[in-house]
């Protein structure tokens, strides 16, 4: 689902097949909700995830059932579920 982020796209003029059938199955088919995530699925988001211990995004974005891909739902999880990861600034250790 992720579709082996093997490499730094970054700078990269080209792109094989592999990598547009990746951009096209996770982010530009049309099946895929591009809608802002409402707070109750996010809700749904964070009580799925953690029913499967915050593993195996593809049953879980097919269990939430909004037309997520697995990658869109462990995104949104990182971004607005996950507590271990934390906003704000950096502790001078972390800078370090």
């Amino acid at each position: 689902y992720l579709c082996n982020v093997r490499r730094s796209l970054i700078g990269q003029r080209t792109r094989d097949a592999e990598d547009i059938r990746c951009f096209w199955q996770n982010f530009l088919h049309p099946s895929i909700s591009k809608t802002k995530w409402s707070k109750e699925e996010v809700q749904q988001l964070k009580e799925i995830s953690r029913r499967h211990g915050e593993r195996d995004w593809e049953t879980i974005a097919t269990e939430l059932g909004t037309g997520r891909t697995a990658f869109l739902c462990l995104q949104t999880f990182q971004r607005f579920v996950s507590d271990s990861l934390k906003n704000g600034t950096w502790t001078p250790d972390e800078d370090n």
